[in-house]
């Protein structure tokens, strides 16, 4: 009979190569077909140099996303949704600090009949002037609620803090800046958006590959543009006090390294020890000890052009000045790590890595990352490979360095 207060032994986690996908060129587009699937689900993602980073206004990005698959010239919002559900398949466009991506959803039987839906998107989206009126109004309703939560705002002033008002990864999108956002801006932008990089998942005929690769050849593509911005970082400590609000967000943030730099691999897992799950040291400390907060975690966001290191928390007002206090603390012990710590965070950081290679969508998410991220295809084993080999006293060197108290900005607003 199974004894359920013994533990089972120990396995140190095992590093998982990935498979790669196939690459088919077309021209100067690279199109990457990942065909290893079970089920009958195809995703196409069409990927272009046309976030935040490449507008050339703050908001191009995100309504230009609102409105890619909003109406062509030959058909409406409505006629385009229909076309999609009758087929069982779903498109969507998402922008975000780097990248513009337009996804197709649909199942091997019905994916013939929405490919030109597709290619109609891609080469006759006509932005209309209601729809983006429309999208400006929900935009609007969602700043009026978001501007009344406190760890909304913190990030916000986060990121402005550490870039500046006017990079592209610091700006806010604010109501002037919206009324500013046109249909010939968007139809501009678009235009100019460069060449895009294709992924494909699923099983699909070759004739639907030669579809793919025929109107890829022949559409006309620009070079990508390209911008250069620097950081401008503002005070170290900004405090907001709301009058009506119990809580405050707090944020402590810094510039970061790159996943090219040498130390990456020891700053994710010193990070990952600080704060990256729910054995971190902040969250036994601030949350388990001490009951400052629900949840507190630390994150490393790296950019195509830049990175961010923050600790995010929300705390009882009157608590604010201890758990910035404690913050701080584990940031100075962190240099003091034992074996069995390093062992238990290495092994669930190489874990975590494994669950984003468990389905086929997981492997091509995470090998798109490499390729728009201008990494190795073999990135990730490489990554668990420098963890695995990780020091105490290499760790705790990175520490000093990377993870110094007095380098991080301090926010804290409610």
């Amino acid at each position: 009979m199974l004894n359920r207060s013994t533990p089972p032994p120990f396995q140190e986690a095992d590093i998982i190569a990935a498979p790669i996908p196939k690459k088919i060129p077309i021209g100067d587009i690279d199109l990457w077909w990942f065909d290893q699937v079970d089920q009958p689900a195809v995703r196409i993602e069409v990927v272009w140099s046309a976030g935040r980073w490449f507008e050339p206004k703050p908001g191009a990005s995100h309504f230009l996303a609102a409105l890619l698959d909003k109406g062509t010239r030959n058909r409406s919002a409505i006629q385009i949704a229909e076309t999609l559900e009758f087929h069982g398949s779903s498109v969507e466009a998402q922008s975000g600090y780097d990248y513009l991506t337009l996804t197709l959803l649909s199942i091997e039987s019905q994916l013939a009949n929405v490919l030109p839906l597709l290619f109609e998107i891609i080469n006759e989206s006509s932005f209309p002037e209601d729809e983006l009126r429309m999208a400006k109004n929900i935009y609007l309703q969602n700043l009026q609620v978001n501007r009344q939560k406190n760890s909304f705002l913190a990030s916000v002033a986060m990121r402005e803090n550490l870039f500046g008002s006017h990079h592209p990864y610091g700006s806010r999108l604010e109501e002037a800046e919206v009324e500013e956002i046109s249909v010939n801006l968007l139809t501009h932008f678009f235009q100019q958006a460069g060449r895009p990089v294709v992924f494909v998942t699923g099983r699909i005929s070759p004739n639907e590959i030669e579809l793919l690769c025929n109107f890829f050849r022949t559409h006309s593509w620009r070079e990508t543009p390209t911008k250069t911005f620097e950081p401008r970082s503002g005070p170290s400590k900004i405090q907001v006090d709301r009058k009506d609000s119990l809580q405050t967000a707090l944020r402590l943030a810094k510039l970061s390294i790159n996943r090219q730099h040498v130390d990456y691999a020891a700053v994710v897992l010193l990070n990952h020890i600080l704060g990256g799950y729910f054995g971190s040291r902040l969250m036994r400390n601030i949350r388990e000890e001490k009951g400052l907060t629900y949840g507190i975690y630390a994150s490393i966001n790296p950019f195509l052009n830049g990175s961010v290191q923050f600790i995010a928390a929300d705390v009882n007002k009157q608590n604010c000045d201890l758990a910035l206090d404690e913050i701080r603390k584990e940031l100075g012990l962190l240099n003091t790590l034992n074996e069995n710590e390093l062992m238990l965070a290495r092994n669930h950081f190489l874990g975590s890595l494994q669950l984003e290679v468990a389905n086929p969508f997981s492997i091509v998410d995470r090998f798109r990352t490499t390729q728009l991220m201008g990494l190795t295809p073999t990135f990730y084993e490489q990554l668990a490979t420098e963890i695995k080999a990780l020091t105490i006293e290499r760790l705790q060197e990175m520490a000093k360095i990377h993870f110094a108290p007095n380098d991080f900005n301090e926010i804290a607003i409610g």
